[in-house]
């Protein structure tokens, strides 16, 4: 039996932090020598350079490596002996936290990972409860999920039809699905999306994606209940951290300087039209009067209609803010 260790202990005893840490990488570099983990690595550095044409190749290719899985139980029988060994010992691959389907980080290679997934049986349910309409995101990339172990998982699927114009369309949303230990589900993220709404009990799935989206790349956000597009998301993921980093910027707008202002200029000119806005209204709000002219050029001639409409709507507010201070 495995006693996990309270907060105390753990801040009592950071001495061993630097031989956890060793004890953690020799199991991890153990369990990745093994030649049917080689082979799989191999297998996910050739994706990154050449990714299978559709997702049947995807699951061709992986159905093999599937049907054996002692490489999973050994990595899963390393993480227990350390655990084992010493309660405070880290686990030995990355951990991804998550509130319904936690994992760890196996394999990567330039924008293609293997995940291990823990199902969370009860989670779902009280997720199910709680939340009156999820969303399915289709994400643009090819990906595959795999049941390894534990009860049925329940799943439904949408699908967007082809042709131009299809994102913007509903999606074919199915009833509720079963998947069971043993099955791959191997998907087009352009056109396939999946949402995990329950399990028989907690179970273990395997996830593969792959795909570096390029930069003004769109995510669509489809609502699970009818299929409805309601959202449009950014795509690319360097503008994704950067977004990020814009939201702490504008939540302290006092350091905002020339340097940060000449930034933001430039992002205001990005691919990306979410980040493009964005940088703009912290501009705006740091300083109106100077942000005038380039807010009714993006009104006049942005490429993206949102932000289009986004400047127009702002323009008459700067209007108002800045009569009001020469009225001041």
């Amino acid at each position: 039996m495995i006693i996990p260790p309270s907060l105390a202990q753990y801040f009592a005893d950071r001495g061993g932090d630097d031989a956890r840490a060793a004890a953690a990488a020799m199991a991890m570099g153990a369990w990745r020598a093994r030649d049917d983990v080689r082979t799989i690595d191999a297998l996910l550095a050739r994706w990154a350079q050449c990714p299978p044409q559709d997702p049947a190749a995807l699951q061709a290719a992986l159905a093999p490596h599937i049907y054996d899985r002692g490489w999973v139980d050994a990595l899963l029988a390393s993480a227990v002996d350390l655990l084992r060994a010493d309660p405070l010992n880290a686990l030995p691959c990355t951990i991804l936290p998550g509130p319904l389907l936690p994992g760890l980080l196996l394999l990567s290679h330039a924008g293609v990972t293997m995940t291990l997934h823990l199902v969370d049986a009860m989670a779902l349910t009280a997720s199910a409860e709680a939340m009156e309409d999820a969303n399915l995101v289709f994400d643009g990339g090819l990906s595959a999920i795999v049941h390894l172990a534990g009860g049925a998982i329940s799943y439904r699927r949408a699908q967007l039809g082809a042709g131009d114009g299809a994102d913007c369309c509903n999606a074919k949303v199915s009833p509720p699905l079963l998947f069971f230990a043993g099955d791959i589900i191997a998907m087009d993220g352009a056109r396939d999306a999946i949402s995990i709404i329950g399990a028989a009990c907690d179970a273990l799935m395997l996830r593969i994606s792959m795909g570096t989206p390029a930069p003004g790349s769109r995510h669509f956000a489809h609502r699970l209940s009818d299929g409805a597009c309601v959202a449009q998301l950014c795509g690319d993921g360097a503008a994704s951290r950067l977004l990020i980093l814009l939201q702490y910027l504008g939540a302290r707008r006092a350091v905002i300087d020339d340097a940060a202002m000449l930034l933001l200029r430039q992002y205001m000119g990005d691919a990306e039209p979410q980040l493009r806005w964005a940088a703009a209204r912290i501009a705006i709000a740091h300083d109106p009067s100077a942000m005038r002219g380039a807010i009714a050029d993006m009104a006049a001639g942005d490429g993206d209609d949102a932000v289009r409409r986004a400047a127009t709507a702002t323009l008459p507010l700067i209007d108002a803010a800045l009569s009001a201070r020469q009225a001041a």
